[in-house]
């Protein structure tokens, strides 16, 4: 064969495979699908984050806000949610963004600056959780998300608000009831309590009712209704007319009843108890030495203590459950409780059910080592002849109270002194988380 056949042979075979090798339609094809899906991705990642980012600054924005609104209408826990609600539609239409902020969105309880901690119970700070989420209905729908499975995204933020106290005095006696009578006063009691005050929320026209000889020293006295009676010993004299002051522990859960257990009887000797079970024939106390570990202690039914008995315990909460249970402490008996100071029952010492319009008599004296709150939303307490209650943080929430004649009831310091005071309104809110 000749160079010249071989030359025309090759040339013939050559063309294909040029053209072969110059068609790349289908490489480019396979290659933009290829590159696609990251392309999308990609797009998700930078318009999706972007709008979520702006999502999220607007839901925080409303928490920090509807925090602030509602630590200024603490310690009313009604109010406070109300208003931390209301300013959430009113800032994030609803109708566009769904429940933002629903009530139980909206916790209160106490803030430690030196650790930075909120303690859920209590009414001087509030935790407010704004969320766009699936839970609420109202999840951020992503543009592109989908493609890689993500077609709504949660977002959620929280706040924190404390209301502040400073450059007012703090309430030592709050009396909740209105429509009769609230604070009877019989002749001959002392209340020293120079640096905190009474709020007395009955409408009555003897709302506050003062018998001779009955010595009031206090930071105020504030009374819904009028006062009847002699109130020459009283100082400062009486402010009627004023606004009510709303229950600190309205919001205050009543804890879930414990298995029946333990005796119903401590007779004689030294015991100490554990709050593993509910009392629920009672506690009565005769001429014993009871310590309380540190809980929260059920007791459905009469509460008595007798004879010389004497009872202590430290972190304690004492709930008296049942509409029919009464609390009796006798001469010659004596306590020294000291309440939690965190925790959902924060301040609590002891209280009874909401149903309980009994009337809880103290005739017992209470310790100087003693702490927290008296609270009984719907009964009557009774401080009784000759009892003596002394201590730097001492408060009564009670529907009606009565001091019988020469009762003694003083707090000294609680401003500077005690944790979970009781303020009318905040002198001033602040953020802090």
């Amino acid at each position: 064969m000749s160079i010249s056949t071989v030359m025309t042979v090759l040339r013939t075979v050559g063309r294909p495979l040029q053209r072969l090798r110059g068609d790349q339609r289908g490489s480019i094809a396979v290659l933009m699908a290829v590159m696609l899906v990251p392309s999308v991705g990609l797009g998700a990642l930078i318009v999706d984050g972007s709008r979520m980012r702006t999502a999220h600054l607007e839901i925080q924005i409303v928490a920090e806000a509807a925090a602030l609104a509602a630590a200024q209408n603490l310690p009313s826990v009604d109010d406070a949610r109300e208003a931390a609600t209301d300013y959430a539609e009113a800032n994030l239409d609803p109708t566009k963004y769904g429940n933002v902020v629903r009530s139980t969105d909206v916790e209160f309880g106490t803030y430690d600056d030196s650790n930075g901690t909120f303690s859920v119970g209590g009414t001087t700070a509030v935790r407010v959780t704004a969320g766009r989420t699936e839970d609420r209905s109202n999840a951020f729908s992503t543009l592109f998300g989908g493609v890689i499975g993500r077609p709504s995204v949660d977002l959620t933020a929280s706040a924190i608000a404390v209301a502040e106290t400073s450059g007012g005095n703090p309430i030592c006696i709050l009396v909740l009831g209105f429509g009769y009578y609230g604070l009877d006063m019989d002749g001959d009691i002392n209340v020293d309590i120079p640096d905190c005050g009474i709020q007395v929320n009955s409408d009555d026209d003897d709302a506050m009712n003062s018998k001779d000889d009955s010595y009031v020293n206090a930071a105020y006295i504030h009374v819904v209704g009028e006062v009847d009676g002699d109130t020459d010993m009283l100082n400062p004299q009486p402010v009627e007319g004023v606004d009510p002051v709303a229950d600190p522990y309205a919001s205050l859960a009543a804890p879930t009843l414990k298995p029946c257990g333990g005796t119903d009887e401590i007779d004689g000797g030294t015991h100490t108890l554990v709050d593993t079970y509910r009392f629920c024939d009672g506690l009565e106390i005769d001429d014993a030495t009871v310590t309380f570990s540190p809980g929260e202690y059920q007791i459905s039914g009469d509460f008595d203590l007798k004879g010389t008995a004497n009872i202590s315990g430290t972190d304690v909460t004492i709930y008296v459950e049942g509409d029919h249970s009464r609390i009796y402490f006798r001469r010659d008996t004596s306590f020294a409780l000291s309440a939690p100071t965190t925790g959902p029952y924060a301040g609590i010492v002891m209280w009874s059910s909401r149903d309980n319009d009994e009337s809880h008599e103290f005739y017992s004296n209470f310790g100087s080592s003693s702490s927290g709150s008296f609270y009984f939303p719907a009964a009557k307490m009774d401080i009784e002849d000759d009892a003596v209650w002394h201590t730097d943080c001492l408060r009564i929430v009670a529907w009606i109270l009565d001091f019988s004649p020469d009762s003694t009831f003083s707090a000294s310091s609680p401003a500077t002194n005690c944790e979970n005071n009781i303020y009318a309104k905040p002198s001033g809110v602040r953020l802090v988380r």
